[in-house]
């Protein structure tokens, strides 16, 4: 099931339909002021390169959710697929069939 969203750039689509092909993806994010601050760490198969950006998109369109979760005394974003989008993902399956 491919989500294609006329305003997301292809690279955004591709990180987009990245999480939406399996749940357990996910991309962790350190949010804790220090050395780790800003590091990535992929869950799953790694996705298309230049993540920051086409995270940032995904955010501020709200198709992604966030979960605080801590390891060892630093705080670290869990950024996976929002509930809504698998709603998405079948009303332009619906579109894209009729």
């Amino acid at each position: 099931m491919l989500i294609r969203h006329p305003k997301l750039s292809p690279m955004v689509q591709v990180l987009l339909n990245w999480f939406v092909a399996d749940p357990n993806n996910a991309i962790e994010w350190c949010t804790s002021v220090g050395r780790s601050c800003g590091e990535l760490v992929v869950i799953g198969t790694a996705p298309a390169q230049s993540l920051k950006p086409s995270l940032n998109t995904l955010l501020q369109y709200g198709l992604l959710q966030q979960t605080e979760v801590f390891f060892n005394g630093l705080r670290w974003s869990r950024l996976s697929v929002a509930a809504d989008v698998s709603f998405l993902a079948l009303t332009e399956c619906a579109d894209d069939c009729a």
